[in-house]
Parts: structure tokens; C-alpha cells; sequence
């Protein structure tokens, strides 16, 4: 199925392995038709990319590839790799189990058209489940009690910590209103916070937390259907965090923003358990990062390499199964009467320069201790578009002071839209700039515009244009005044000129109006070169003319 695409495939967020996504869909997806529809999209991705790639195809397996690729626009087919998460489908197949449910189980992932069976969007699959999920839960209705389990922590209030051993529990998912686990290791036990509840034929236990444990450290810690943990819990949950057996905090799993977190306790409830437990390992990412920037008192930026505790890590980013990366943290730090402890408050995965998107753990984080990460030289481009309402770089500075970095680092817009940046900042200097980072162009501001391109000669312009005709008139035209203006494609705004220069006197000079106007409209994706800038604005606008004499109009 993936011949000749080599062993992996890599989206704007992962890298997708054939081999693990073949094991995967065997054991998770189960049903021969679910395995296909998955397996289908993540190739018809390998041959998007092996297209752009402008590689050299057979004919064989570009003809294939077309078939493959009929009927599917390239919008659908990266949303589909995308927005598809393994650890989202682990739940609903936790879910189908638990609940049995035939609207689950008989699920079809094709529908026809036309004569034909056609795959579902990713879309449309994880909304039909998440539909489901919600009719079962409000199906559930009745009471909410649960008799599995042994009692192991019990207060004064009556209330008690249930371990059932077993790591999963169907009496749990049916009053709690979640997959119970139904995914479970052999490693894992499963903890239930559960109220005494009197009625008139006997005492019942109702479960209002579900934990889960392995080798002595806590995964997912979740309320009533999935949602995060009330703060009226967290007395119960100190409790459970100081008992024996309990090593530390990993979180993970299903809908991980919703876990419960270490810094979710009061202060004085968290040094509580550090001076009980000295040793408890509760951070994200734990101690062991590089100091790279101090914001005292505030707290400090560090660098972590490998990370203490990723899975977590790795579960907020939807990168489970994938390469860890490395981090940045904005850490600050808890003291008790014995010992200084870091705890993450932001944090973002690292590449080279490259960062990803901010995770808040304690969102009162100080803006401005955010910020100062950006001037720092390790950081150069930002791995999620600016300018958007979801954008959580974008939160961290006012416009006026991103208009301040176009210039100094024009990779932080890498990822965001040509057509945002000009809205917001026009065609301001450090719009050139971002323009050159994002296609790898050497524009350059001048006071009276832009230039766009710059030749040696005439004649090294004319044999950029690929026009035969003006190479032929370019040997006559050796000997243009330095006040030279050509309106070469009759636009007005575009012009070819020389100045008094040894080294490259003729360009092309761009309005500064225009600017917005040329980039919108012209078809450039990603990186090209001066010659295909060049062919791009023959194709466009038509074969320049050398001897066009200097226009007068201007795009207003």
C-alpha cells in the first residue's frame, strides 16, 4: 500500500510511520473496512507530499497516484492526517466497549455517492462519536453507584478511596459517564473517590473522581464525564497524593487539559505533601532544564533535552507515537522548610530554533515573563499562524510590539498568512522582511519602494524573463542612462530600472502600494527563486517590453 513512499510521512505536526500506523490500525480499528479508511488516508497524504516534492515519478505510480487522489480536494486530504488523533480514537474504542453500543459498533465509515463508496471525513467520523458519547452519557440516567473495589482510604466525613485492582471497571463507566478505563493495562489500578449514600434497602457508594495509576504513577484523573476535577475534591485528592504507593504525577491520556494537576492545590497544600513526600515527582517536565533566561522573581525559561515525565508532554501536543522533541518551560518554584522545587507553568516543544505552540499549566502566568523568551537568540520562528483568535503566541504581545520583530526575526510569521499580515500591518518594512523568510526572496525597502529583483546587465534580465525576443533587443541596450524607468509590463506600479551601482545596477522597483496587491495575487508557495519569481510575473502579466515608456499610474 506504500511502496515506493519510502517509511514515513511527515504533516505540519508529526511524522506518521507506515509500519506503526499498520500496527496500530490493526489493533485499535479492528474492522477491515476501518483499517482501509485509515490506512487510504494517510497514503493518499504520502502522495500529496511526494507531489509537492516535485520529485521524478514513473509513470506507473503517477498514474495510480491519480486515481487515488481523484475526487479529493488537498484541503480535505491534510485535514484528514491532521485532525485524526490516535489517543481520541483509543476513547471511543474504550467506549464502544464499555457501552456495547450498536450506534458505535456498526458505525460505517464509507457512505455512497454516486454509485460509489466513498470514506468519511475525519471530521465527520470524530463528531458522530462525540455525538454518540454524549447520547450514551445522557442516556446512562438513573443512580450512580458502584459496589466493585476495596476501600483503602477512608475520612471522617464517611467519604472513602476505592483501588479496584483490575485497572477497569464497567460500574464505574456507567455512573461516572466515561470509557471506565476500558483501554487498561496490566499495570494499572484504578482509585474512585466515593461518597456513602443511605437509602432505605441498604448504604451505596457513589463515585465522583476516577484516577488511574501505573507503577505508582498517576495517568489520567478525571470528575463526572471526563471534566476536570472541582476544587471541593482537593482535599480527598491531598490525601490519596500523600498515601503509600503513590510515587508521582504523569497525566495523559484522554482530553489531558481536563486532568487534574499538582499546581490545581492551594499553596499551602502543596507544600503540604512536599514536606511529606520530599521526593514526589509532580512536574511536566521536572527539574533538569538548562537555565537559558532568569525572570526574577517571577521564575526562569529553561531548555530541557529530555523531559522528565513526556507522555503528558507529548499527549497536549497530539504527538503520541512521534520523535519526543525537545522543551522550553517557564518555571517557577516552590519552597518548603526543607527543599526548593521547580514547577512548569508554560511550556512549548523546541526544534532548532522552532517553537510550538504555548500549553498553559497555570494560566496567572505573567505575560510579560512570556514574552522575554522571544528575544532570546535561541528562538527565531514560531510553529502556528499569528493573527488568529486560536494563535497562543499571539496573546503574548500587543500588535504594535510584533510589528517591532517583523524585522529582527520575520520567522515568527512563517506560519501565518500572507493575506493576515498585510491586514494588520500593511506594507510596512518588516512585511518585506517576513515576505523574504517565507519564500526565501531577497526583496529589499527603499524609501521611494521596493526592490524586487536585481541584475548585472540587461541581458541577465532578459534571459531570466525567458523571453526570446527582448534577449535579441538586449544587446542593443548596453548603454542605458542611470535615470533609466521602464514601464516593461504596462502596469504602472512595476517598473524596470537603473541606478548608479557597480555590482547589480538594474532592478526591478515595486510600489510600495502594490506590494500587497502583487503577493495576494500571485501563486507562490513556499520557497522559489529569482527565476521562478520571474516566470511567475511573465505568466501573470504578460512578456515585458524593455522600450514601454515610464507609466504614471499608481495602485492606490
Amino acid at each position: 500500500m506504500f511502496s515506493g513512499l519510502g517509511t514515513s510521512v511527515r504533516s505540519a505536526s508529526r511524522r506518521v510511520s507506515f509500519e506503526d500506523a499498520i500496527s496500530w490500525a490493526i489493533e485499535f480499528l479492528v474492522r477491515d473496512d476501518r483499517i482501509v479508511w485509515y490506512l487510504s488516508l494517510i497514503q493518499r497524504f504520502a502522495y500529496l507530499r511526494l507531489l509537492e516534492g516535485k520529485r521524478r515519478i514513473s509513470r506507473k505510480l503517477l498514474n495510480k497516484m491519480n486515481r487515488k487522489l481523484s475526487g479529493f480536494e488537498e484541503a480535505r486530504i491534510k485535514d484528514d492526517v491532521e485532525r485524526f488523533s490516535e489517543s481520541l480514537w483509543e476513547h471511543f474504542a474504550s467506549v464502544q466497549a464499555v457501552y456495547s453500543s450498536p450506534l458505535m459498533l456498526d458505525y460505517r465509515f464509507h457512505e455512497e455517492s454516486e454509485g460509489r463508496q466513498r470514506p468519511k471525513s475525519v471530521r465527520q467520523i470524530l463528531q458522530d462519536f462525540s455525538e454518540m458519547e454524549r447520547m450514551l452519557e445522557e442516556k446512562g440516567g438513573g443512580e450512580r453507584f458502584c459496589n466493585d473495589g476495596e476501600a483503602i482510604i477512608r475520612f471522617s466525613d464517611g467519604w472513602a478511596w476505592f483501588v479496584v485492582k483490575e485497572g477497569v471497571s464497567r460500574q464505574e463507566a456507567m455512573a461516572m459517564r466515561h470509557c471506565g478505563n476500558g483501554d487498561a493495562d496490566v499495570r494499572d489500578l484504578l482509585y474512585s473517590l466515593r461518597e456513602p449514600v443511605r437509602k432505605p434497602h441498604g448504604d451505596f457508594w457513589k463515585p465522583h473522581l476516577t484516577f488511574i495509576i501505573r507503577n505508582g504513577y498517576l495517568g489520567e484523573m478525571k470528575g463526572f464525564a471526563n471534566q476536570k476535577p472541582a476544587p471541593i475534591y482537593h482535599e480527598y485528592v491531598k490525601e490519596l497524593l500523600q498515601s503509600e504507593g503513590v510515587r508521582g504525577i504523569r497525566g495523559g491520556g484522554y482530553l489531558p487539559q481536563n486532568n487534574f494537576q499538582f499546581l490545581d492545590l492551594e499553596p499551602a497544600s502543596r507544600i503540604e505533601v512536599l514536606e511529606k513526600k520530599p521526593s514526589f515527582d509532580f512536574d511536566l517536565l521536572g527539574d533538569h532544564g538548562k537555565s537559558i533566561l532568569r525572570d526574577f522573581p517571577r521564575g526562569e525559561w529553561k531548555h530541557f533535552v529530555h523531559a522528565n515525565c513526556p507522555e503528558q508532554a507529548m499527549s497536549c501536543l497530539g504527538l503520541q507515537g512521534s520523535e519526543e522533541p525537545e522543551w522550553l518551560a517557564f518555571q517557577s518554584t516552590i519552597k518548603t522548610a526543607r527543599l526548593e522545587r521547580w514547577n512548569t507553568s508554560v511550556f512549548c516543544a523546541y526544534d532548532r530554533g522552532c517553537v510550538g505552540k504555548l500549553h498553559f499549566l497555570n494560566e496567572w502566568t505573567s505575560g510579560e515573563s512570556l514574552a522575554k523568551i522571544l528575544k532570546h537568540p535561541m528562538v527565531r520562528i514560531i510553529n502556528e499562524s499569528l493573527l488568529v483568535p486560536q494563535s497562543t503566541w499571539d496573546k503574548v504581545l500587543e500588535k504594535k510590539e510584533w510589528e517591532s520583530l517583523m524585522i529582527e526575526k520575520p520567522g515568527f510569521f512563517r506560519n501565518t498568512p500572507l493575506s493576515l499580515i498585510f491586514e494588520n500591518f500593511g506594507c510596512a518594512e518588516g512585511v518585506v522582511e517576513v515576505i523574504n523568510d517565507q519564500h526565501g526572496l531577497n526583496l529589499k525597502w527603499l524609501s521611494d519602494g521596493v526592490e524586487l529583483l536585481a541584475f548585472s546587465s540587461v541581458r541577465s534580465f532578459a534571459r531570466r524573463t525567458g523571453v526570446g525576443s527582448l534577449m535579441r533587443k538586449s544587446q542593443k541596450l548596453a548603454n542605458l542612462p542611470n535615470s533609466h524607468c521602464s514601464d516593461l509590463f504596462r502596469l504602472g506600479w512595476l517598473t524596470f530600472r537603473k541606478r548608479r551601482c557597480s555590482f547589480r545596477p538594474f532592478y526591478l522597483h515595486l510600489h510600495q502600494s502594490a506590494l500587497a496587491y502583487l503577493f495576494l495575487n500571485l501563486e507562490l508557495s513556499g520557497r522559489v527563486t529569482p527565476k521562478q519569481l520571474m516566470k511567475e510575473l511573465v505568466y501573470r502579466f504578460g512578456p515585458p517590453d524593455i522600450f514601454e515608456p515610464s507609466g504614471m499610474m499608481m495602485v492606490a
